[in-house]
């Protein structure tokens, strides 16, 4: 118990380090997908019809478009639908889309898998040295005992 809370303790500041790199990540993929819906919507005259819906929906504002980002990343939603609405946009915002979605899941969740796992390995071995000087194993009481 007292590794687990230790190991718990250890991780925040890994954990606040990995949520402001995901949060810059969210920001400039978030604002760079909703000025280019924007301009594109403002440059189109058929900015209320139901072809722009998806794209509107997703990336149509910065907080719908960093939540549209994060539920794509999270599984929250398929990043499949995504991919289809910024079809609209071309294909270099389409190849941005798919450079993002394999920086998060492949980049950033393995990076906050060692900053998660660092502390915890650290950890067992400062555990495993306490104990062994708090409970000497048999070898040590037999050399106590030779020297006696």
């Amino acid at each position: 118990l007292r590794m687990m809370i230790m190991s718990i303790m250890n991780s925040f500041k890994s954990l606040l380090w990995a949520v402001l790199v995901l949060l810059i990540l969210f920001y400039v993929f978030g604002t760079s997908f909703a000025a280019a819906t924007t301009n594109h919507l403002e440059t189109v005259s058929t900015g209320n019809e139901p072809i722009n819906a998806d794209l509107m929906d997703s990336f149509g504002t910065l907080d719908k478009s960093i939540l549209s980002l994060y539920m794509a990343m999270s599984g929250g939603n398929d990043w499949g639908q995504y991919f289809v609405a910024l079809e609209d946009l071309g294909s270099v915002y389409q190849l941005l889309f798919l450079g993002f979605i394999t920086f998060a899941v492949f980049a950033v969740f393995n990076i906050v898998s060692f900053l998660r796992e660092a502390p915890s390995l650290g950890l067992a071995e400062a555990d495993a040295q306490v104990g062994a000087t708090s409970n000497p194993t048999n070898s040590d009481k037999n050399k106590a005992e030779e020297t006696d």
